[in-house]
């Protein structure tokens, strides 16, 4: 859907020239008041021990609810922002049908950072969903029968059974030097 927005606003913007996956040379460039170089990133997950037995959230948004069609208890791991991307694998788990999902954060709280608005529609579309928030909470390891948690404030550990962890990684721009 945001993608669909920003596109509706691309169509009606006047004298904006979209070039995707041009390579551009400074002749190109040439003649423009303002050039917004768009490269992207890719997600980092963090280096914890058992981490390849998790999806980053990157990938489990690109594959869609379908990838995660059957499991019993998803797990998502925000990094702590409590930005869109922690906020949407919990959807993505509510969409796939998960019969529980636990969201761990560092943060003290599920999505405090969005945007008031964005926060009170998303609050909404979860109301009433198998949604278990775990704030103050980190991610010490991944195993292959779910996720080992630390209280950050207590420093005590716990096993939580799940068969399917999203982890959302840190951002890194992609190289554009080229």
């Amino acid at each position: 859907a945001l993608l669909r927005f920003h596109a509706a606003a691309l169509d009606r913007a006047r004298d904006v020239d979209l070039r995707l996956g041009t390579l551009a040379g400074p002749d190109d460039l040439e003649g423009f008041d303002d050039i917004v170089i768009a490269v992207g990133s890719t997600e980092v997950p963090p280096a914890l021990p058992g981490i390849a037995h998790a999806v980053s959230s990157s990938q489990a948004l690109a594959a869609g609810p379908e990838a995660l069609a059957g499991h019993s208890h998803l797990v998502v791991v925000d990094d702590g922002f409590g930005w869109w991307p922690g906020a949407s694998a919990v959807e993505l788990g509510v969409s796939a049908g998960c019969a529980a999902i636990t969201l761990v954060t560092p943060a003290p709280a599920f999505g405090a950072t969005l945007p008031p608005e964005g926060r009170v529609q998303l609050l909404g579309r979860l109301r009433g969903a198998p949604i278990a928030v775990r704030a103050l909470t980190a991610l010490d390891a991944v195993t292959t029968g779910g996720a080992v948690l630390r209280n950050v404030l207590s420093g005590a550990t716990e096993e939580l059974a799940a068969d399917a962890v999203v982890v959302v990684g840190e951002r890194v721009a992609r190289d554009w030097r080229a």
